[in-house]
């Protein structure tokens, strides 16, 4: 294996309960040429004083941004990308934690299957154990790929269990798009694949470990207000998506995965408000779509079987809730 560089962008914002571990797995990785750029977004905690610490007492070679505001991710990791050194890239969550092998396992497998992309798997978990990797290198096909993104499984479409090209994102001009708070990892990963060729290696492992901080900005979203803003930027980002595509089948895949996450949508706002009242415009395309939905979801073969028998039972809630609320009116 060729220990090339690798780019570790690692955006903080108020991530102190999480973030000496997340670091601590950086430095404990088995692939030793690395370069971890820090961005701290605006925190309000003590989490400057843990990236100040670590920086002083690490062997890793580490660059460090400050925004005095929080910018949010996107803008975040942008600026990581604006000082990377390439040639490889990946990202990080500062509340989630690398498996020692991660970093090495990726870059193997790109260059094993001489890919543009790697990916490895990500899993939630609470009690962490390193582990020693059992690679199962594989390939398959960008059109194979964009549905595995777009899908269900442990691959989908983070932006942090994949090894990308830096010169591929630079030559294309790829950055997150930050009008987008929600699926902002999912439109920048599409738009990588989009202008790749041949494969897309996976190392067949697990080592990515990711966990919900209570404190991020979407674990808070669960006001009215928050619940409509956050389903409708999430409308926006497949909306974007639809328009980067060029296979039918990845358009209809995500067609699928737009509406399903309509439904939850409404079920959000159903469960403490009025929709009609709140997102008539939201109401009107779910009333338009519904009906050939579940049929086209049931026979599309995207849906794993369980998220397809919850997606039956929210949309029968959901119908039965607003024919009560057609009843008061």
């Amino acid at each position: 294996m060729n220990h090339e560089n690798v780019d570790i962008i690692l955006p903080v914002h108020n991530s102190e309960k999480f973030l000496s571990e997340c670091l601590n797995s950086i430095e404990k990785q088995s692939y030793y040429n690395t370069h971890l750029v820090i961005i701290n977004d605006g925190s309000t905690d003590s989490s400057q004083d843990i990236i100040n610490s670590f920086k002083n007492h690490s062997h890793l070679d580490i660059t460090v941004l400050t925004n005095e505001n929080a910018q949010g991710v996107s803008v975040a990791r942008n600026q990581g990308l604006s000082v990377a050194r390439g040639p490889y890239v990946t990202f990080l969550d500062s509340d989630d934690i690398l498996l020692k092998d991660h970093i090495g396992d990726l870059v193997q497998t790109i260059q094993l299957t001489q890919s543009e992309l790697a990916v490895t798997g990500a899993v939630k978990q609470t009690k962490i154990r390193y582990v020693e990797s059992n690679l199962k290198i594989n390939s398959i096909s960008i059109d194979k790929a964009m549905k595995a993104i777009l899908g269900f499984k442990n691959i989908q479409g983070y932006s942090y269990n994949k090894l990308y090209k830096l010169d591929i994102i630079n030559r294309n001009q790829l950055r997150f798009d930050d009008s987008l708070f929600v699926c902002e990892d999912l439109y920048f990963v599409c738009s990588y694949v989009k202008v790749i060729t041949g494969q897309v290696g996976f190392t067949g492992t697990d080592t990515y470990i990711y966990r919900q901080n209570e404190n991020s900005n979407l674990a808070q979203r669960k006001e009215l207000a928050d619940i409509i803003r956050k389903g409708k930027n999430e409308q926006k980002a497949y909306s974007m998506i639809l328009q980067i595509l060029d296979s039918e089948q990845a358009k209809r895949y995500c067609e699928l995965k737009k509406t399903w996450t309509m439904i939850n949508f409404i079920k959000g706002v159903v469960s403490v408000a009025d929709p009609y009242n709140c997102i008539p415009e939201v109401m009107a395309a779910y009333n338009d779509q519904k009906r050939q939905f579940l049929i086209r979801a049931i026979f599309s073969g995207f849906f794993p079987l369980k998220d397809l028998v919850h997606l039956i039972i929210d949309t029968c809630s959901i119908k039965i809730k607003l024919g009560k609320l057609n009843k008061a009116l």
